[in-house]
């Protein structure tokens, strides 16, 4: 979709139909009681959540399915993503117990992690999984639209063209952890073009949701059930 379209309205209309969904899906998940447990101690934190540009706050995930004992990164999404990734590696290291853990990041949180890889701040030694929804990985030029957000480190960082998206594209991703990306390419209307939702890279499993736009796909159970195991659900 090119930015006129988008601008003439159908983005306005994709918004509306995220909304819809998401009422729907966060009433499955008020009827099923199925929501995040946190984590009490150090040692039994099993999953670090990141939000995206504007939940730094974390508040989004109140309402996600779990089975994971988590932790939610607070941070603040408008600074620069350099030090957002080196804020999130301190916090990896302060909350991790024992074992290796899993990272789920929203939106603008996934490019935070995959810094915080890119630079060291995290490694194969604390993650065993990074997962992403409706993450922008090949960079957005929805903040052209949002004037004046182009003052905000974080989202000029967001452009395809800029520095830091075109570092990732080169970013060689360590073997022993797993890499998973949910995204709705048909309806997530703050991803321009669309195409860019998809985590290009050969160790990475994408999985394109249908009908979820970028709001309610993250309280989409087929994005939460993507690449949990039975073993994981039991523990």
């Amino acid at each position: 979709m090119d930015k006129l379209s988008w601008v003439k309205g159908e983005g306005l209309a994709i918004v509306g139909h995220t909304v819809a969904n998401f009422s729907r899906d966060l009433n499955d998940y008020f009827s099923l009681g199925d929501f995040l447990n946190p984590a009490e101690s150090r040692n039994e934190v099993n999953a670090i959540l990141i939000g995206g540009l504007g939940e730094g706050h974390g508040r989004i995930f109140q309402r996600c399915p779990k089975p994971f004992k988590s932790k939610i990164f607070v941070y603040n999404s408008l600074q620069s993503v350099e030090k957002s990734a080196k804020e999130l590696g301190e916090f990896v290291k302060f909350v991790r117990g024992k074992k290796r853990m899993k990272i789920i990041a929203r939106s603008w949180g996934g490019i935070v992690a995959r810094v915080a890889l890119m630079r060291k701040y995290i490694s194969e030694k604390e993650v065993y999984r990074i997962k992403t929804i409706g993450t922008p990985h090949q960079g957005t030029y929805v903040p052209l639209f949002l004037y004046p957000s182009l003052i905000i480190p974080s989202c000029r960082e967001m452009l395809p063209n800029s520095n830091l998206i075109q570092e990732l594209k080169k970013q060689k991703l360590p073997s022993d952890i797993e890499y998973l990306n949910c995204y709705s390419k048909s309806l997530d209307e703050f991803c321009i073009p669309r195409e860019n939702l998809r985590w290009k890279n050969h160790r990475v499993r994408n999985l394109e949701i249908e009908s979820a736009g970028h709001a309610d796909i993250l309280y989409n159970k087929e994005a939460w059930n993507f690449g949990v195991s039975c073993e994981e659900l039991l523990s």
